[in-house]
């Protein structure tokens, strides 16, 4: 199971960052009061993102605790993107697609149920 954090930008609702109103928003109460529910998660985040900060995951890192997990940070991308996307076939772009299907085929259970 792949699980993929987001924030959302100001004025469009609860922003899960940590930069502003730490562990107040809904968005934050919701997740922290389900994480210890999260099926094995694996998580990719470019710590150059313009777009989402790189302090969402490793909020949901520290919030996933003893739930198997793996976080990967990468240090590059598309900067026409906001580093958001990663260059398409770069090395970090191969890397992380690499990594996330190796967690993918580890935790699907057989038969896809």
């Amino acid at each position: 199971m792949v699980a993929s954090t987001f924030s959302l930008r100001p004025g469009r609702g609860a922003k899960w960052s940590g930069e502003e109103e730490a562990g107040t928003s809904e968005c934050s109460t919701t997740i922290e009061a389900g994480v210890a529910r999260f099926p094995p998660t694996f998580i990719c985040h470019n710590a150059a993102d313009d777009v989402v900060p790189i302090v969402n995951s490793q909020r949901l890192d520290k919030l996933l605790g003893t739930v198997e997990h793996e976080f990967l940070t990468c240090t590059d991308g598309d900067p026409e993107f906001g580093h958001h996307p990663f260059i398409e076939d770069d090395p970090q772009d191969k890397d992380s697609r690499k990594k996330a299907m190796d967690w993918i085929l580890k935790h699907l259970k057989p038969g896809g149920k």
